[in-house]
């Protein structure tokens, strides 16, 4: 995939406010701050591919990467933090269920399949 560096941040340049928004949800951890509520809305978001510079990091011939989206921690959140780690991962699913972790995954596929070694990543 040599379309991607080691790191990647896609951020919008069109529009200030909106980049912004994207990440109101980590700057004021405000859970009520989403910036995909609208189909069209691109939020920001960073990838690592980290075998780019380390070739253990995937098999032969592949390509590993880790996709950050701004959204609130739980770690910030005083209830949360104090749970053991099942109570704090049902905690997190609680805040973003699937239907919304499926729509932001489809978003950011989209967005990558745009570059030219990643057209077919929706299949992997």
């Amino acid at each position: 995939c040599e379309s991607l560096n080691t790191h990647n941040v896609f951020l919008i340049s069109s529009d200030r406010s909106k980049m912004e928004k994207s990440w109101s949800a980590v700057r004021y951890n405000d859970p009520e701050a989403k910036s995909f509520e609208d189909a069209n809305f691109p939020f920001n978001f960073y990838v690592h591919r980290a075998s780019a510079t380390d070739e253990s990091a995937a098999p032969h011939g592949c390509d590993s990467l880790m996709i950050l989206v701004p959204c609130c921690t739980l770690r910030r959140d005083e209830n949360l933090a104090t749970l053991d780690r099942d109570e704090c991962i049902k905690g997190y699913r609680e805040q973003f269920d699937d239907e919304f972790v499926s729509k932001v995954r489809g978003r950011i596929l989209d967005r990558l399949s745009v570059l030219d070694d990643l057209d077919d990543i929706q299949s992997h």
